[in-house]
């Protein structure tokens, strides 16, 4: 059994978080360190008597970076809710259950229902209207018989 391929892509928020995972983690430590070390060092020469002359500033890379990273996150959450909204749309696809046959059945049962659902869903003995209908069902009955 396997997760049915319907096309639609509903496994790249999964791909993209992971993705944005592995770039955002090392990222936000280093950050975080860089910028608490920094805040520590500005608290620890505003309290002692020993004034520096040049003044407390925000640069403009950290700002960048703190933006950055901001969005980076907020696309792992939008993403992160992609995937669990899509977790619904996701049906285990059993191919035993597309041909009609359980799944101790042998092969030379198999092999005789597929060629009767092939036969009675095969989309040129089909009308116009259900040969779209039937062309999905005859794919699908393919697929369930090559596994």
């Amino acid at each position: 059994m396997g997760l049915k391929y319907d096309g639609k892509g509903t496994h790249y928020p999964i791909v993209l978080i992971t993705y944005l995972g592995l770039i955002l983690l090392p990222l936000s430590y280093t950050f975080l360190k860089r910028t608490i070390t920094r805040l520590w060092e500005l608290l620890v020469t505003r309290n002692s008597h020993k004034r520096s002359l040049r003044r407390p500033y925000v640069s403009l890379s950290l700002c960048f970076q703190c933006i950055l990273l901001v969005a980076g996150w907020l696309s792992v959450l939008h993403y992160g809710n992609l995937s669990h909204l899509n977790r619904q749309q996701l049906q285990v696809w059993n191919p035993f259950h597309t041909l009609g046959v359980s799944p101790h059945a042998s092969f030379s049962q198999i092999k005789r229902t597929y060629k009767k659902r092939c036969v009675a869903n095969h989309p040129d003995k089909r009308k116009d209207v259900a040969k779209a209908r039937a062309e999905g069902d005859f794919i699908e009955i393919t697929k369930a018989y090559k596994m």
